[in-house]
């Protein structure tokens, strides 16, 4: 690509990431990052693609560089939760979920990830009010469905 737009460069990422060509979403996130080192798009997007690819610690030290940039965003602090998740740091991962929260997050998906976290730190009756929060709030759609079926196992004492 001859231009120097780091949007340019964006916008080929975001489309490489979709198809999962996560090498080349790499080398061009790494191009925005390089040309606009001061905004958080390009280092939340370049985290993705490190989760994807299964470097967890690159993506947190990614996701860590996006809330130093954009500390009044929601989403990173979910995304963080998220990837904090899956390396089971579950207080750690609480503390990101309730910031996305309070920083008034508009995904009600928010309140299954930390019905999620809850489960995983034996907190079945926060689980059950996070998951009945969720279904009141949220679409009936496929995500809804999972969530209602996982509310129904943990209330009869099932782990999956």
């Amino acid at each position: 690509m001859r231009s120097n737009s780091a949007n340019a460069y964006f916008q080929r990422g975001r489309l490489s990431l979709q198809r999962e060509l996560l090498e080349n979403a790499l080398a061009d996130f790494n191009v925005v990052i390089k040309l606009s080192p001061r905004e958080a798009r390009g280092y939340y997007r370049r985290s993705e693609v490190y989760r994807r690819m299964g470097k967890l610690q690159e993506s947190l030290k990614d996701l860590n560089r996006t809330i130093l940039l954009s500390p009044n965003q929601a989403l990173p602090y979910g995304s963080r939760a998220t990837l904090r998740q899956l390396m089971k740091q579950y207080d750690k991962a609480l503390e990101d979920i309730n910031l996305s929260i309070n920083k008034k997050a508009e995904n009600p998906v928010v309140f299954v990830v930390r019905a999620e976290i809850y489960t995983s730190l034996g907190r079945k009756a926060d689980a059950v009010q996070d998951y009945e929060s969720y279904l009141r709030i949220a679409p009936k759609n496929e995500e809804w469905f999972a969530a209602e079926r996982a509310l129904s196992r943990l209330r009869a004492g099932k782990k999956n």
